[in-house]
């Protein structure tokens, strides 16, 4: 895979990052989805708001490329366990479902052997804590619910993802590839 069309594929998917947050907020809320499968959806949700990184020594906008392959890691899963509900939830996320497949392909080609290292981060984001919530209490607490609502709007009012700036700092992308590959190893 060419790191050109990587860069474009990662780029898009930070710039578009506030939609695909609102859209894993409704993955969260969604009440015919699993609670194990809404847990998964409000730990990625956690992960972006406590800036947890993924990618060791990612900074400044390569820091959201974790959270971009993480929600898109969430929605794989969620498409094998709940397809009808995501081919529904499709209806609101766009291209964010319905270009994933191809998505994920191009992304695992360009990372190798580096996406086993978001996958399991993706594992942990469930047992993550965040101002005092977890993402099970999240899904089956009504106040933690309401608190997650609420605090990832709040903080969608602070995230800045100017598209100039994105592409910019993302013209750094290959320094992510060695850290995950000796993260994997």
């Amino acid at each position: 895979m060419s790191r050109e069309r990587a860069f474009e594929l990662i780029r898009d998917g930070v710039v578009s990052l506030p939609q695909d947050i609102k859209a894993m907020l409704r993955v969260v809320e969604d009440v015919d989805l699993s609670d194990d499968d809404r847990v998964t959806a409000a730990g990625a949700l956690l992960h972006w708001m406590s800036a947890t990184n993924g990618i060791p020594g990612a900074r400044g906008m390569l820091a959201y490329v974790d959270d971009v392959i993480i929600f898109r890691l969430v929605l794989e899963q969620l498409k094998v366990t709940s397809p009808d509900v995501i081919e529904r939830q499709a209806e609101h996320a766009g291209a964010l479902i319905t270009e994933l497949d191809s998505w994920m392909a191009s992304i695992r080609a360009y990372l190798g052997e580096g996406i086993a290292v978001l996958e399991r981060a993706l594992i942990e984001t469930r047992k993550l804590k965040h101002k005092g919530h977890a993402a099970e209490e999240c899904v089956r607490s009504v106040d933690s619910a309401t608190w997650l609502y609420e605090e990832v709007l709040a903080a969608l009012v602070d995230l800045d993802l100017p598209e100039d700036q994105v592409s910019r700092e993302l013209k750094a992308l290959d320094t992510i590839i060695k850290p995950l590959q000796d993260r994997v190893r």
